[in-house]
């Protein structure tokens, strides 16, 4: 029989009419339902391994305003919090992690294996979702200066309709995390999904604080919900890490291959973008193949579309006295690519680590493409590689040099690589 409950916050004590304890901690006032603490409090107690009593049954000495454990008896298992957040985004360290301390709570070398597996699998399942999410938001970006675009990584920005979608992706992923953990699906939702929420806004803060400020955001959410303040900040260093940040930070990077190809040129260009194209996915870059016909069409092409991390710029060269040429369809010079028109192009949608690479064939190799790849760095303020002499095809071991007769085979991966009357130059490395 319950004669009286004592409120704290979300904290509940019950008592029988004989004063004891009966029942504590964190409790739902939607489930109605009492939640079990996770953590051994106080491994020389056998209060301590009561998952329903409160502070040892003892409330008139101590208080535990989280729910979990009382400060003063429990230095050792806070410790061991800030330890299993610090390596809660690497899951075989978070399984060695996890059975060392259960080990070191009294658990058996079999329990202590058991609960480390299960933490190593839970974190690796969470972590590998939450890239996945964060490849998702990659592959459907757009550029930062487009209107309405919301930032959910590092170099990734994307639309309202897409941001919807990971933060509710996140809340799943947060939700079943929590559920294999023991606790509540409900909690691990509000709290994954609360704190992708919020990632734009810590993603404009100081870098040095950005992990931080997303593990209590993630913690205290987790804490208001009614759930497990380590559980949410443990769930919320992964989003952080393998999201924002990306596991592997290529894999959210665009880059643009334009092809400046006429008829003459039977579709060799195409040929050396598409090898290339193969070497740098396989490298983990989203690659975009373009053709273009003219500095307009250029120019749309690297204004449009979400950030460019890198470039690299096929085509056949023209030039005549120095005056170096990017030659497209049209014979007009006005709508080819020159150093006297480079200025007319925006490289706004360029992140500021991008390098642009220059790989122009020139039949005559008269002309100094050197002069080409430096207005192109002037022009974007971004890295720039070129040839002083442009390039040649390359197929297997062979390389065709440029002049009439010297067209690469028919079938096959080619590539443009430096002929012996030219040498790179780079600017702004």
């Amino acid at each position: 029989n319950v004669e009286k409950v004592y409120k704290n916050g979300t904290t509940e004590i019950r008592r029988n009419i004989a004063g004891f304890v009966l029942t504590t901690d964190k409790y739902d006032t939607d489930m109605r339902q009492w939640q079990a603490d996770p953590n051994i409090d106080g491994t020389t107690s056998s209060q301590g391994y009561n998952r329903y009593s409160y502070v040892h049954n003892n409330p008139l000495a101590f208080t535990d305003p989280t729910g979990y454990w009382s400060f003063k008896e429990n230095l050792p298992q806070i410790f061991q919090s800030v330890v299993m957040l610090a390596v809660s985004t690497n899951p075989l360290a978070f399984a060695i992690t996890t059975a060392f301390f259960a080990k070191a709570n009294g658990a058996s070398d079999r329990e202590a294996f058991k609960q480390g597996v299960k933490a190593g699998a839970i974190a690796f399942a969470s972590n590998k979702a939450f890239e996945a999410i964060g490849n998702y938001g990659a592959g459907n970006g757009v550029s930062a200066d487009t209107p309405g675009a919301i930032q959910v990584g590092e170099n990734v920005w994307v639309s309202k309709e897409i941001y919807v979608t990971m933060v509710m992706a996140h809340g799943v992923v947060g939700g079943i995390a929590a559920d294999l953990q023991g606790g509540k699906f409900g909690h691990g939702f509000i709290s994954a999904a609360v704190t992708k929420s919020l990632s734009p806004a810590i993603g404009r803060l100081p870098e040095s604080v950005q992990l931080v400020t997303t593990m209590v955001v993630g913690g205290t959410t987790s804490e208001l919900s009614g759930g497990k303040f380590a559980n949410g900040a443990i769930t919320a260093a992964m989003q952080y890490v393998m999201n924002w940040q990306g596991g592997d930070e290529r894999a959210q990077k665009r880059y643009v291959i334009t092809v400046a190809e006429t008829s003459a040129d039977g579709g060799n260009f195409t040929r050396a973008a598409n090898a290339l194209a193969t070497d740098l996915e396989g490298a983990g870059y989203t690659v975009d193949i373009v053709h273009i016909h003219s500095i307009e069409t250029f120019n749309s092409v690297i204004t449009s579309g979400r950030q460019i991390h890198g470039m690299t710029m096929l085509g056949h060269g023209f030039g005549s006295g120095g005056a170096v040429t990017l030659n497209m369809a049209s014979s007009a010079l006005n709508s080819n690519i020159a150093p006297y028109n480079i200025d007319s192009l925006d490289f706004s949608n360029f992140s500021s680590k991008a390098v642009i690479d220059i790989r122009h064939c020139n039949t005559g190799m008269a002309s100094d493409w050197g002069v080409f790849a430096q207005s192109m760095h002037n022009a974007s303020g971004l890295e720039t590689i070129g040839y002083t002499k442009g390039l040649s095809f390359r197929g297997g071991d062979m390389k065709y040099l440029g002049g009439a007769g010297a067209r690469p085979p028919s079938s096959g991966s080619i590539y443009l690589v430096p002929n012996p009357n030219s040498s790179e130059v780079r600017y702004g490395f």
